[in-house]
């Protein structure tokens, strides 16, 4: 689903928000919503988004589509929000996801090592994201929440990921 007027509204704000930062890289998740999103962003910096598949949301399966209520009907045990989680039929699992991203990490560290760049992705995926950095149970909830064109900013320094802001949306409330 293509963003509505808000979410395009948000994409231009978050794009301001790096006018004057020294951005060398945009990932984004292919789909429409991160991509429209990324390129919102290039436009300000002067950069084309680089697609990436990894940066996708989770593989919900034949779950695609359904609210927690109706995953929860036609699947026992399951709680929207609780901390044991059945296999999806044909979906993705944490580990799954953590075999995408692992190695999307690695790669941004080996190619752009002190540069800032940017990732443009998905709740559920940046969650992961953030727990695989930070070498976390992998879970498919994780703790983070993350409003849309939510900023969150990790630094690698001497070996170790940093996180350094989470969540941040103060580009929606700034003239």
């Amino acid at each position: 689903m293509p963003l509505n007027e808000t979410g395009l509204w948000q994409a231009q704000r978050v794009g301001e928000r790096f006018r004057d930062k020294s951005v060398t890289t945009i990932y984004s998740s292919d789909l429409i919503r991160a991509r429209v999103t990324a390129e919102s962003i290039g436009t300000v910096v002067g950069l084309t988004p680089v697609l990436d598949t990894r940066l996708r949301e989770y593989n919900m399966g034949q779950w695609t589509g359904l609210t927690g209520d109706e995953i929860q009907a036609v699947t026992p045990g399951f709680t929207p929000h609780g901390i044991h989680e059945p296999p999806i039929p044909e979906g993705e699992s944490a580990h799954d996801m953590h075999a995408r991203v692992a190695p999307f990490l690695q790669e941004v560290l080996e190619k752009h090592a002190g540069e800032r760049v940017i990732a443009v992705s998905h709740g559920g995926t940046l969650g992961l994201v953030l727990a695989t950095m930070l070498n976390m149970p992998l879970i498919r909830r994780q703790p983070f929440a993350f409003g849309n064109t939510a900023i969150a900013k990790a630094t690698f320094d001497h070996g170790r990921w940093r996180l350094r802001s989470l969540n941040d949306l103060c580009h929606l409330w700034q003239k």
